[in-house]
C-alpha cells in the first residue's frame, strides 16, 4: 500500500475540511466544529477536491486506489481523530 499517496490525498481533502470546520467553529462552537470535521466536513472536502483537483483522481487510480477506498480511509481517520476531542470536551 502506498502510504505516501494516501497521506497526500488526506492532506488535500483535510485542508478543505479544516477550512469548513474553522468557519463552523467561529459561527457556532468548537464542539460543532469537531463533530462536523469528522462527518459532514468529509463530504465538503471530497466535493472541493473533486472540483479543484479532479484530475488528480487519475493519479490515485493509477496507483490502485478507487475513490471509494480513498473516501473510506479519510473517513476512518477523521472519525478516529474526532473521538479524542469529544472525550476531552465532555470532561
Amino acid at each position: 500500500m502506498n502510504y505516501k499517496a494516501l497521506a497526500t490525498y488526506y492532506g488535500h481533502v483535510t485542508f478543505y475540511n479544516l477550512c469548513f470546520a474553522i468557519v463552523i467553529g467561529f459561527i457556532f462552537s468548537a464542539f460543532w466544529a469537531v463533530l462536523l470535521f469528522a462527518t459532514l466536513g468529509n463530504s465538503i472536502g471530497f466535493l472541493a477536491f473533486g472540483f479543484f483537483q479532479k484530475d488528480e483522481y487519475y493519479l490515485y487510480q493509477n496507483l490502485g486506489f478507487t475513490k471509494l477506498r480513498l473516501w473510506v480511509m479519510v473517513g476512518l481517520v477523521n472519525l478516529s481523530l474526532m473521538v479524542i476531542p469529544l472525550i476531552l470536551s465532555s470532561i
